[in-house]
C-alpha cells in the first residue's frame, strides 16, 4: 500500500470532519434543541398552571369569610355525645314552639367518615299536616339545617284528621 498524497489526507480530513459534524448535529445538538423545546413546553405549561393556581388563590381570599360563616355552621364544637343531645334538644324545642306530640325520638348511631360526622335520629310525630310541614321547613332552614333521610306518613284514624309521620333526620358536623 502506498501512502496518501497530500491532496488525499485533505479530502480525507474534510470526509473525517463532515462524517463527525453529521454525528454531532445528530446525537448531540439535535437532540438537546428537542429536550430545550420540551423543557420550554413544560415551563409554559408550569406557568399556566401557576397562573390559574394564584387565581384560585385570590378568589379564596375573597370567599373566605362567606365560607367561615357556613364553617361556623357545620363545624362539630363538642363530643359525639354532647352533640346528639343538643341536636334532641334542638328538635323538642322546635316540637314544643309548633305544639307537635313527639312520640318517639331515638337517635341512631353516629356515622363517621373521613372528615365529618352524620348524626341520624329516628323521630315519630303525632300531629296534623299542616304541622307537619311547619316542622319540615323549620329543620331544613338556618340554623338548623337537617337532613330529612326517610319519611313515613299513616293517617292515625279515620275519625281523626291526626296523622302519624315517622321520619329519619340528620345532621352533617364537621369535627376539629
Amino acid at each position: 500500500m502506498r501512502p496518501l498524497s497530500i491532496r488525499e489526507k485533505q479530502i480525507l480530513v474534510v470526509c473525517l470532519g463532515t462524517i463527525l459534524v453529521y454525528f454531532f448535529y445528530n446525537l448531540g445538538y439535535k437532540h438537546l434543541k428537542d429536550l430545550s423545546g420540551d423543557i420550554r413546553q413544560e415551563a409554559i405549561a408550569n406557568e399556566k398552571l401557576l397562573k390559574k393556581n394564584l387565581r384560585v388563590i385570590q378568589r379564596w381570599k375573597t370567599l373566605s369569610p362567606e365560607y367561615e360563616s357556613y364553617f361556623q355552621m357545620f363545624q362539630q364544637k363538642a363530643g359525639e355525645g354532647e352533640e346528639m343531645s343538643a341536636i334532641i334538644s334542638q328538635i323538642e324545642s322546635i316540637a314544643n314552639q309548633l305544639n307537635i306530640r313527639l312520640s318517639e325520638i331515638k337517635p341512631r348511631k353516629v356515622k363517621n367518615a373521613d372528615f365529618y360526622n352524620v348524626f341520624p335520629v329516628n323521630l315519630t310525630l303525632e300531629c296534623n299536616l299542616q304541622q307537619i310541614s311547619e316542622i319540615l321547613y323549620i329543620l331544613q332552614t338556618p340554623p338548623y339545617l337537617f337532613d330529612i333521610e326517610e319519611f313515613h306518613l299513616e293517617k292515625r284514624s279515620s275519625q281523626e284528621l291526626l296523622l302519624q309521620a315517622r321520619l329519619v333526620v340528620s345532621r352533617t358536623l364537621i369535627p376539629d
